[in-house]
């Protein structure tokens, strides 16, 4: 599925038609030029994609619970991320997080953690793209490296 440009239409009849697909669909790329922002809200706390899923979320966007079942995620324009959203992807294989440059040294070291420990049992690939200045040695900080 790929959805971009259709403004700010009600969106519950296409997620109920995408949600009725019995193995749900694999692929999605949600772009949010166009959709409001609370459309974009009630579309990802009712619309699940089960493998992969591209989100752009426009300036503004917020959501609390992150209730995302994808094993694939990427996120682009990623400044409406917080620390508690990346924690809870609990189902996320993969997860790519571009332009955090929101995030502080701290948070990384704490998202880092977090993986290592296994609060996050099944991510296997994280990459939080800083796009910024940092200090290794704060991410780093009280993670044994190999």
């Amino acid at each position: 599925m790929f959805l971009d440009s259709m403004e700010n239409k009600d969106h519950r009849a296409l997620i109920e038609w995408l949600n009725g697909f019995p193995n749900g669909i694999k692929f999605s790329y949600i772009s949010g030029d166009s959709v409001s922002n609370e459309n974009m809200v009630s579309l990802m706390q009712t619309y699940q994609c089960s493998q992969t899923l591209r989100f752009y979320g426009q300036h503004g966007f917020r959501i609390a619970p992150l209730p995302l079942k994808a094993t694939d995620l990427r996120i682009d324009h990623s400044h409406w991320m917080t620390v508690a959203n990346v924690l809870q992807l609990e189902y996320v294989v993969a997860f790519k997080l571009e332009n955090a440059r929101h995030f502080t040294d701290i948070d990384f070291n704490t998202i880092l953690k977090r993986i290592i420990s296994g609060a996050l049992p099944k991510m296997v690939y994280a990459h939080l793209e800083l796009k910024r200045t940092y200090n290794k040695d704060s991410i780093c900080w009280d993670i044994p490296m190999i």
